[in-house]
């Protein structure tokens, strides 16, 4: 009994720290891929990577490298404890090991809170950073509701390609298209027919939920036919046949139906990272048989 115990509390507190580390990974890399600075550099991030250094292991909870191009490189790593008592001043002495051993630029430590102690030994090293979280459940009320749409499928029932010069004439010469085979070329891009439609479709789905207020649905599978005219400017659709590249598409007609699931979860918790973002979470989103988490990374404005 007290083993089982003991290992349901070792669960539940890695299963703490991983959430965590999840958290502060999604921010990151946020924050670098809307960095300008960093605009044309290499960057990975891993995390729970392992490190060997002189035989010896070290665990980063998250490596971040960043590559600016001739041999200019930078690192930077994360040490992230969800613990309910203050981070000591042992934990920084090892977290400035890692440091070392990972040739880091500069180290984040993530915690709630930090001894007295564990403060001023952060503060004798300029390559450590002490950042501060906090978790909280919370007030739905204060979110706006959150409405998901996943499509299932989308039929198509009919698409008619228009040439230009031929709009307005009544009995028009058919050429017929393999979906999966045919190939056609939009704004200068060739790609296959079938993507081609996969985006069309999708493009027409989106402006048909929008206008039909598919908020104000209940949860649940539901069907919509639609049917929409799109127009293309000179050259901005063409097939790539010799003996249709003289004739740009002015007009796509699509007629459809498409199948959807709306899902509304609720916001249950929240990580914060003082300075650097929040992590919002959701209920996991059941589909058939299996299940999507979702959650929402809000950047902290970091000029004040």
């Amino acid at each position: 009994m007290l083993n089982r115990l003991n290992n349901k509390m070792s669960n539940e507190s890695l299963n703490k720290g991983r959430k965590l580390e999840k958290a502060v990974e999604s921010i990151e890399r946020i924050l670098l891929a809307t960095n300008p600075s960093l605009k044309g550099a290499k960057l990975s991030i891993e995390g729970e990577k392992e490190i060997f250094v002189d035989g010896v292991k070290h665990q980063i909870d998250l490596f971040v490298r960043i590559e600016h191009g001739k041999g200019y490189n930078s690192t930077f790593i994360f040490e992230c404890k969800n613990w309910k008592r203050n981070v000591g001043k042992n934990e920084i002495i090892i977290f400035e090991e890692k440091i070392k051993a990972s040739k880091a630029q500069k180290g984040f430590f993530v915690a709630k809170e930090y001894t007295k102690f564990a403060k001023k030994q952060a503060k004798i090293n300029k390559r450590v950073t002490l950042l501060y979280f906090e978790s909280a459940k919370i007030d739905i009320s204060t979110f706006p509701k959150i409405n998901c749409v996943f499509y299932k499928n989308f039929k198509i029932s009919n698409a008619t390609f228009i040439p230009f010069g031929l709009e307005n004439k009544k009995e028009k010469k058919r050429t017929y298209f393999d979906i999966k085979k045919d190939q056609i070329i939009h704004k200068g891009i060739k790609k296959s027919l079938q993507s081609f439609f996969d985006e069309i479709c999708r493009t027409a789905a989106n402006e048909k939920v929008d206008k039909d207020k598919v908020e104000d649905y209940p949860e649940g599978e539901y069907e919509l036919e639609l049917k929409k005219n799109f127009i293309f400017k000179k050259n901005d659709l063409v097939f790539p046949s010799e003996k249709l590249k003289k004739n740009p598409i002015r007009k796509l007609i699509l007629q459809m139906n498409f199948n959807f699931n709306l899902s509304k979860p609720r916001i249950t918790s929240m990580i914060n990272v003082r300075d650097r973002g929040s992590v919002l979470e959701c209920d996991p989103i059941k589909l058939g048989k299996g299940e999507i988490k979702i959650s929402f990374v809000r950047i902290s404005n970091l000029d004040n």
